[in-house]
This record gives C-alpha cells, sequence and structure tokens, in this order.
C-alpha cells in the first residue's frame, strides 16, 4: 500500500508481462521490418527493367536480428547505376539520390508496412497477455 492508501492489485503481473514483452522487442522488430523489406521487393520488382531478369532476381532482404532492409544488385554491377543513376560506359543516367526503384516503392506502399508493424506489435502483446 502507498503513503496515499492506493493498493495496486496485479502491477507484479503487469511489470513481469512488460519485461518479456521489451525483452522480445528486438525480434518484433527484426520480423516486422523483414516482412517490410519482402513487400517492398515485392512491389519494386515489376518497375526493373528486364533484359534477362538477373537484376529483378538481385533483389534480397538483407538483416539482423532486430533489422531488415531490401537491397540489390547481389553480383549486378551495374545495379547501383540502374538504381541511383550515374555514369556507365558510355551512357549518362540522371542521378536520383533516392533511387528509382526500392525508395519509390517502399513510400507506395507506406500504408502495408505501417500495417506489418502494427500487427506484428499486436500479435506480440497478445502472446504476453497485454492486449
Amino acid at each position: 500500500m502507498s503513503e496515499y492508501g492506493i493498493v495496486w492489485h496485479g502491477m507484479d503481473e503487469f511489470l513481469y508481462k512488460m519485461d518479456q514483452f521489451t525483452g522480445n522487442v528486438g525480434s518484433i522488430l527484426g520480423d516486422s521490418t523483414k516482412a517490410a523489406a519482402e513487400a517492398t521487393i515485392k512491389e519494386a520488382k515489376p518497375e526493373i527493367p528486364v533484359l534477362t531478369g538477373k537484376t529483378a532476381d538481385s533483389l534480397t532482404v538483407v538483416g539482423s536480428q532486430d533489422s531488415a532492409i531490401a537491397e540489390g544488385g547481389e553480383g549486378i554491377e551495374y545495379y547501383a547505376w540502374l538504381e541511383y543513376g550515374g555514369v556507365a560506359g558510355h551512357i549518362e543516367r540522371e542521378i536520383v539520390p533516392e533511387g528509382r526503384y526500392l525508395f519509390p516503392a517502399s513510400q507506395s506502399i507506406q500504408g502495408e508496412i505501417i500495417e506489418i508493424m502494427e500487427d506484428s506489435l499486436e500479435h506480440q502483446l497478445k502472446l504476453t497477455g497485454l492486449d
């Protein structure tokens, strides 16, 4: 009981559940950012110019336990030129600092990305009994 006569019922259980939840924040972020990066790749692929399909197929999710990003170009030496512009050989392409494919794709599905993040958070809250 506090000095004001307030009795907290269930506080120990609440604090335990909060500790469980916060201990899992890294994996929540890792899982949800991986799903968001996969959705970004799915959106970007149809926009990438196709000759052989290798460039679009080079898009991949790169991440750690607590974060992930969509990236392209593994084994494709001209990917950066295609995505951001510049000069390659005799061909000059307008420079687009934010990129032509991945960033615009992520912006076009921003609502879906927010939903992915919220769903992941809500799922973890339910698992720990904090819903």
